[in-house]
């Protein structure tokens, strides 16, 4: 009895600050360039209608790159959000360094903290995708890019590649990785998904890059041997590689998603906007041909200069439907 007396007591004087709060970085990237500032956002759970002050700081092998501090204040439902600006020095650049954000969070007006957080950060140089550029020269990349966003950005990053023209693309196998440049309406271009899927079957390898709308069938034949070997779909970037680099809250950023249909006859997968389910993710496999088809809905191309991440996604997309 005594010692449950002895529990009882000190339950009681456990301090408020002891309350529980978590330290959330899933909407931020989990790389940065060097030599420019970058906005790093912290969410934080814990007691509803508290004040809480934050300290953090940015090393690299424990040399202190930048620091701060800031106050925040949890709502009702004891959600905070709290923006870090993150400054790196600029690196050479094809240069990266591994380096941590250190969280710590105090409950006001207490110097015990409540919770901390440390979180792995790779920095780059300005040039990350040094080490790619020459085994992506070997695809040979043919793009189609009417709204010539995906061109702009592969001309930024040094990508080689050589623009082609719808009759080009519509009437001659031309040789190499087919990549389809971002923001097309597949259905705009009369006989598109048709051929894309007759060059895949027939041994190429075919990249289309968020389209914006459009059906794209998975199979337009009875002949069984017409088939994909390889059919799957996924709401992840399915990619090796990738360094440990992850896609914030990839679902909820989504604008575009793909929705499959089936028949007895038929299959297809149709692009659509403002939409809470589906897929970011088709691939299709020939292994009779060795073709390859993949549809990716995410936004790289419109977010390629926000992290060296979209960059690193783009270049292992590109040579993963080379494989």
């Amino acid at each position: 009895m005594v010692h449950w007396k002895i529990l009882l007591l000190f339950v009681v004087l456990i301090p408020s600050h002891a309350l529980a709060l978590t330290i959330s970085n899933d909407n931020s990237w989990s790389a940065l360039f060097g030599g420019k500032a970058a906005q790093y956002e912290i969410s934080l759970l814990g007691l509803a209608n508290s004040q809480v002050s934050i300290h953090w700081e940015l090393s690299v092998k424990g040399r202190v790159l930048s620091r701060g501090q800031g106050r925040a204040g949890l709502d009702r439902d004891g959600l905070g959000v709290v923006q870090l600006t993150l400054a790196a020095p600029k690196l050479t650049p094809s240069a990266v360094v591994s380096g941590q954000l250190s969280v710590v969070v105090f409950e006001k007006d207490n110097t015990d903290p409540i919770a901390q957080k440390k979180i792995a950060l790779n920095i780059y140089g300005q040039d990350v995708l040094w080490a790619e550029r020459q085994a992506l020269g070997t695809r040979q990349i043919q793009l189609f890019d009417p709204s010539q966003a995906t061109a702009k950005a592969f001309k930024s990053l040094q990508l080689p590649y050589n623009l082609i023209s719808k009759s080009q693309l519509l009437n001659v196998a031309t040789p190499g990785l087919i990549v389809i440049g971002t923001g097309l309406a597949l259905n705009d271009v009369r006989g598109l998904t048709s051929v894309l899927l007759e060059l895949a079957r027939n041994g190429q390898k075919v990249v289309i890059l968020k389209p914006v709308s459009g059906v794209f069938p998975l199979y337009d034949s009875s002949d069984f041997t017409r088939f994909p070997t390889a059919m799957s779909l996924s709401d992840h970037l399915p990619l090796p590689q990738l360094r440990g680099l992850t896609w914030p809250e990839l679902n909820s950023t989504l604008t575009y998603r793909l929705n499959p249909s089936y028949s007895d006859s038929e299959a297809e997968v149709e692009v659509i906007p403002e939409t809470q389910t589906g897929w970011s993710w088709l691939q299709l496999d020939y292994a009779g041909s060795g073709g390859r088809l993949i549809v990716c809905t995410v936004p790289l191309i419109e977010r390629i200069d926000e992290s060296p991440v979209p960059q690193i996604v783009l270049a292992r997309l590109l040579a993963n439907a080379s494989l």
